[in-house]
């Protein structure tokens, strides 16, 4: 074996050891590096039976969390339950001098993404056998509980028996539902999380079909759906969540049937999800409830002016409200929760808030609400010329369901 690494006969893709790293890991030992990320640091190596096999050493910050490591054990558990199909199997896991370690199948291929970046998209053939693989990987890894919750092209390798999808459901997110753990570490890659993960943090299966879809678009066409071709290309992660948001999706040449499948689940799956957090109705001039916080306000007035304020969409509205805590907490009522409505997509957030009458000497940049108490103020929206308000959303928090109030 050592010779192995004298002889630099590692497989394509493993780097040698650094001076660092560890020479054996429990019973494996360490012939190479395969990668290293957010949880910690892939090796290649070989068991006492001399099969090639990849460790995944955690790192000491999330080792030390208690909660980290009990989640650790109880997701390997399930993952050791995953049929080995179009997946890397789970073999054997452990702790070496308090560091966890997860050791799967060693799969010889090329990840997708390094296919993508060095040749482009790939044949159409070729794509429909990886839609299927995939997509039979993320059944069986359903199947045993788990969710992928980071599913993108360098985690699905390219190899002789067919695309394989490793690095699935270990530990991530623990117990928490924004999506970090207690060490700060966030689940998901921009472009591939779904809108619901990046509004709630909400983590579920349909999140990793919605990235199957973007998966599938990117293998086809070389680029990703919500990133763009050509002029409109960015590789922005704030723009790319925003056109995830708005369904602003780009195909390219994505053949037949894949193209009508892959489109439906950009449009559907959003549809799904906003069915599924759909604001309640209520009515302008009467108390609406969303969670501990009741909003009471009147019509919105577009095309007026506001001292020390230009409008740089086109003109300004205005929406008076008056906000009321009903919880035992204290609140607090952000703008940028608060939303104006067009008949179509269009969404847009209000810029300021002011006290009373809109002036430079009222505005507020958030309002706290103790328990019991009440506010009077004035939202204020930027806002296209050609804009008719049909609705506006309020929100006790981002991530709360709201209220919307149809203009009369």
């Amino acid at each position: 074996m050592l010779d192995e690494m004298r002889s630099g006969s590692l497989p394509a893709g493993v780097d040698p050891l650094n001076p660092g790293d560890p020479p054996a890991v429990g019973p494996y030992r360490l012939l190479g590096k395969l990668g290293e990320g957010g949880m910690g640091t892939v090796y290649f190596g070989r068991g006492a039976d001399a099969r090639p096999v990849a460790i995944k050493v955690i790192k000491p910050e999330l080792a030390a969390d208690d909660r980290y490591r009990a989640r650790f054990q109880d997701e390997v558990r399930h993952a050791q339950q995953v049929a080995s199909f179009c997946t890397a199997a789970v073999l054997d896991y452990g702790d070496d001098a308090g560091r966890p370690y997860l050791v799967t199948e060693y799969v010889d291929g090329r990840p997708l993404s390094e296919h993508i970046k060095q040749q482009g998209g790939l044949p159409p053939g070729t794509v429909h056998g990886l839609a299927v693989g995939v997509a039979a990987a993320l059944t069986a890894i359903h199947a045993a509980g788990l969710v992928h919750r980071d599913l993108k092209p360098a985690n699905v390798l390219l190899s002789i028996s067919g695309p394989r999808v490793i690095d699935f459901g270990i530990a991530r997110g623990v117990g928490e539902r924004s999506g970090h753990t207690r060490s700060g570490f966030v689940v998901g890659s921009p472009g591939w999380i779904s809108p619901e993960q990046v509004q709630t943090g909400e983590v579920s299966p349909a999140g990793d079909v919605f990235a199957w879809g973007c998966l599938v678009a990117l293998a086809g066409t070389g680029h990703h759906p919500f990133a763009g071709s050509g002029a409109q290309s960015t590789s922005d992660p704030l723009v790319v969540a925003y056109r995830v948001q708005q369904r602003m999706y780009d195909l390219g040449d994505l053949a037949e049937p894949l193209r009508t499948v892959v489109a439906a689940l950009a449009v559907a799956g959003l549809a799904y999800y906003q069915h599924k957090h759909k604001p309640a109705a209520a009515e302008f001039g009467r108390p609406a409830k969303d969670g501990d916080m009741s909003f009471q306000a009147s019509p919105p007035k577009c095309g007026g002016k506001v001292k020390g304020v230009t409008a740089k969409e086109g003109k300004l509205c205005q929406v008076t409200v008056t906000v009321t805590n009903t919880g035992t907490a204290a609140e607090v009522l952000a703008p940028a929760d608060q939303r104006l409505l067009d008949g179509g997509d269009g969404d847009h957030r209000a810029i300021m808030l002011f006290k009373g009458r809109p002036g430079p000497k009222t505005r507020v940049n958030v309002q706290s609400l103790p328990s019991a108490e009440s506010f009077t103020g004035v939202l204020l929206y930027d806002v296209p010329s050609g804009f008719v308000p049909h609705a506006v959303e309020f929100h006790e928090n981002r991530s709360s369901n709201g209220v919307r109030l149809a203009v009369p």
